[in-house]
């Protein structure tokens, strides 16, 4: 267990232990010997942000930011979010899924606080609703992903001596950056609270919106949602409920008496997870991956330097609103054809018609792209995950000023000048390792659990941590390629026993797409001997 938890304890005493003194953090003996959280030094169980949450509750320091982390953070949200849009785009069965989810957790299933005279929405609505949503959301949240990695590539365009010293021109791309994080926290966190008031929180909540649902520009936006009970007594009955709600509610929706932050209603959640006994039916997939692109968005959020004095203005280039506009409009225009909208309902159908939306929203970008006239060279750029170009792979470590680190040649002997061209690096393994990495590029059809993927990437230098939800994010040392997630089930919520099993081919592809490695990149430990043939 993390050590800053251990010291906190279980979850719900110390939320009590709170109310009791009325102080935002816990009298513990043993938090004077712990440091603040390091990245590199956390443990698997916990997210980052449930430790800090830990962290902040024995009143320990924040962790000082890192232009590494901020790089870290937007790669992998930018890789997730295009690898997500390229296959509801390219798996006609991945797209359905995403509007079967949207159904199930339709804002329709959640009920109506008598008083607000809400008529309940029609089946017509429900269906347009069903798919413009997501839609809309997904492309949201891309468009904020492609704007975050615009701004980094910007920063990493500066020359080294800029960012070593700061000033204007860094802080307005940092400024941009957390603008850009803070929209994507909350359109995440509109879906999150959406899916969770429509599902596992129905019995908890009702909802009210201060308009007819004709008159709402965004439904999911602007209701707000009611506890049937204090927070407090949704506790005594069951600790997993109040946290999640917690999680979800909007701070004037919780009640006077909660006053937690984000950090430690995430560790409030983590630690009820892990007790509960019913989190098949009240934690479901789908829940589980919208709480994990909202927590790796706040996560972004709270790695960011806080803004420098005198203020900077943020950089907010023209693109933002261009592609929110094009995407907004070709989405809303392909959702006023009711009998292609009901089709897109059905699975049946939707996977019969997923091309058919994919093809018609391009046709549509093309129209408005033309009207308001913009270069080709834009029109192109606008939403990569639309052009099948594979990304450039990439294994550069770099420090945080983004300057080539110097590495270990090929041969292992002396080290390669800053800037000088480098030979493929190799790591050394022991030799269980070394045969574990040559199943996977031999492209075996094999399985392996997290904490064996963990170790085996841990060994050769990654960082590997748990985002929160299902979501765990594998970081290169040094930011030399681009870090990817890894999706986990949280645990007791999948149908077999014993740890999921994670196949060992799709690691394989990730790699080579990401860094183009190979076996060649890895060697045997010269103390480990040499490797048998098997």
């Amino acid at each position: 267990m993390s050590e800053y938890v251990k010291v906190v304890g279980p979850f719900p005493d110390w939320v009590q232990e709170l109310r009791g003194t009325g102080s935002s953090t816990l009298s513990r003996d043993d938090a004077q010997r712990l440091s603040p959280p390091a990245h590199e030094k956390i443990s698997d169980e916990f997210s980052w942000l449930a430790q800090r949450g830990a962290a902040q509750l024995l009143g320990l320091a924040s962790p000082s930011p890192r232009l590494s982390y901020v790089r870290t953070s937007i790669e992998a949200i930018y890789e997730y979010w295009h690898g997500k849009m390229s296959t509801v785009r390219g798996q006609p069965m991945a797209m359905a899924q995403c509007i079967q989810d949207e159904m199930e957790f339709n804002i329709t299933n959640i009920p109506i606080l008598p008083t607000c005279g809400l008529a309940p929405l029609d089946n017509d609505s429900k269906y347009t609703y069903a798919v413009l949503r997501p839609l809309i959301a997904y492309f949201n949240m891309y468009i904020y992903a492609v704007e975050l990695q615009d701004a980094l590539d910007r920063i990493n365009a500066l020359d080294p001596s800029i960012i070593k010293v700061g000033g204007k021109e860094l802080g307005s791309e940092i400024e941009w950056i957390r603008q850009l994080a803070g929209l994507m926290v909350e359109e995440a966190k509109i879906t999150l609270r959406l899916f969770w008031a429509a599902g596992s929180g129905k019995e908890l909540v009702k909802m009210s919106l201060d308009k007819p649902w004709h008159e709402s520009t965004n439904i999911a936006r602007e209701i707000h949602l009611h506890l049937n009970k204090p927070l407090e007594e949704v506790e005594k009955d069951s600790p997993f409920d109040a946290a999640f709600a917690a999680v979800c509610l909007n701070p004037d929706e919780r009640g006077t008496r909660h006053d937690s932050s984000e950090f430690t209603n995430i560790l409030a959640l983590e630690q009820a997870t892990l007790a509960e006994t019913e989190l098949k039916k009240k934690y479901p997939y789908a829940i589980q991956m919208v709480m994990s692109e909202y927590l790796m968005a706040l996560e972004l959020l709270h790695e960011l330097p806080p803004p420098i004095s005198p203020s900077v203005e943020p950089h907010r280039p023209k693109t933002l609103a261009v592609r929110l506009n094009v995407s907004q409009s070709a989405s809303t225009q392909i959702c006023t054809a009711l009998p292609f909208v009901r089709s897109m309902c059905v699975r049946s159908t939707a996977i019969e018609n997923s091309s058919r939306l994919w093809e018609t929203h391009r046709d549509i970008q093309g129209i408005f792209t033309r009207e308001m006239k913009l270069p080709n060279e834009l029109i192109d750029k606008l939403f990569p995950f639309m052009v099948d170009t594979p990304e450039p792979k990439r294994w550069k470590p770099v420090n945080d000023y983004n300057e080539p680190l110097e590495v270990r040649s090929e041969d292992g002997k002396g080290k390669d000048r800053i800037g000088e061209k480098r030979k493929i690096e190799t790591f050394q393994v022991d030799r269980t390792e070394y045969k574990l990495f040559k199943k996977m590029f031999s492209g075996e059809d094999i399985d392996v659990t997290l904490p064996e993927l963990s170790g085996l990437f841990r060994s050769i230098g990654f960082i590997v941590e748990k985002i929160g939800g299902s979501f765990i994010r594998f970081a290169p040392p040094d930011n030399a390629g681009i870090p990817f997630i890894v999706r986990v089930p949280v645990k007791s919520t999948f149908h077999r026993e014993g740890e999921f099993p994670i196949g060992l081919e799709s690691i394989h592809h990730i790699v080579v797409n990401l860094f183009g490695w190979d076996l060649h990149w890895f060697t045997v430990k010269p103390e480990d001997g040499e490797l048998k043939k098997d």
